[in-house]
């Protein structure tokens, strides 16, 4: 469990050794009388069971995913089976990872598809544009690139989805090639969570928007945690609770940097990454934030089993 003075606690979990005593207990509790039902073989018409810490019971109000894609980015907000998905991650010759990982991601959970927001066109993280909208046509597209078929990511722009506010910070307008520094930077809250997606915006698009920036709970680092992004001053702008960085657990740009992850712990926030610890699930609740990593759980290792020659 982790806490700031003036903010709601954060609870972070994985498959076991994170989990506070009382929770313990309580499974404990819960596997006898399952042992007492088979023993027994009686029914038990219902359960009575107060806790302090409620979020282990009640379902959250929204959710993110951060999926395990090497050096790209796949982001996945989901409420009510509905769902939003920020960039898709890379794609080559014969598949891509919104085949492989992402759509079956999405199944899995049995999500609908409703919106698509691609931050820029690299292929790390729009490779899997083409398979997104082959198995989800209807959903609505979003970029900062004039795109056929895709409406503009561009600062003012905001929108209502599923009781959430997704704010557009960045750019100012729309471009014929999006690269890093026009990746579409989102907003995304609720009335007591805020979090950004940054893309890879670099550090003149950082100093450009700060003061359109606020402080949030959760940050997707810009640019995998390279030296392109980060500043101090952005940091200190943002003051993130949590900081998720998408990278490869082996790749060649040996990302993220230390000297970035260390100004972000600096600075209060708990670090975490998908090289170190694969897919991140973070879940919101009405007075706080659950972190997930799944890297420990064997359950969850299907989806790392993915053919990625030539991909990282």
């Amino acid at each position: 469990m982790l806490s700031r003075p003036d903010d709601e606690a954060i609870e972070l979990t994985s498959s076991w050794h994170w989990i506070e005593a009382p929770i313990l207990g309580l499974t404990i509790l819960l596997l006898g009388f399952a042992v007492l039902v088979v023993r027994q073989k009686a029914a038990i018409a219902g359960i009575g069971l107060a806790v302090s810490s409620s979020s282990y019971l009640a379902p959250p109000n929204w959710s993110l995913d951060v999926l395990d894609v090497g050096h790209g980015l796949a982001v996945v907000i989901s409420k009510e089976r509905r769902a939003i998905l920020y960039d898709t991650g890379a794609g080559w010759e014969q598949g891509s990872f919104a085949q492989q990982l992402i759509l079956p991601v999405i199944r899995a959970e049995r999500l609908s598809l409703d919106k698509l927001f691609v931050s820029h066109w690299d292929n790390d993280h729009s490779g899997g544009v083409k398979d997104i909208f082959r198995f989800a046509p209807m959903t609505q597209g979003f970029s900062s690139q004039f795109q056929l078929g895709f409406l503009p990511c561009v600062q003012g722009m905001h929108l209502w989805w599923q009781g959430l506010r997704l704010k557009v910070l960045w750019p100012t307008s729309q471009v014929y090639r999006a690269y890093n520094p026009h990746s579409c930077v989102v907003e995304v809250s609720d009335k007591k969570h805020r979090v950004l997606l940054t893309g890879d915006i670099d550090l003149l698009a950082e100093y450009q928007l700060q003061r359109h920036l606020r402080k949030v709970d959760l940050l997707i680092v810009p640019h995998h945690g390279s030296n392109t992004s980060s500043s101090l001053r952005f940091v200190e702008h943002t003051s993130p609770k949590v900081a998720i960085a998408s990278v490869s657990s082996s790749g060649k740009w040996h990302l993220p940097a230390q000297n970035v992850r260390s100004r972000y712990e600096q600075n209060g926030a708990s670090w975490l990454d998908t090289g170190q610890h694969g897919r991140i699930v973070v879940r919101f609740f009405d007075q706080s934030m659950q972190v997930s990593p799944y890297r420990d759980r064997q359950s969850d290792a299907w989806y790392r089993q993915i053919l990625r020659k030539g991909v990282e």
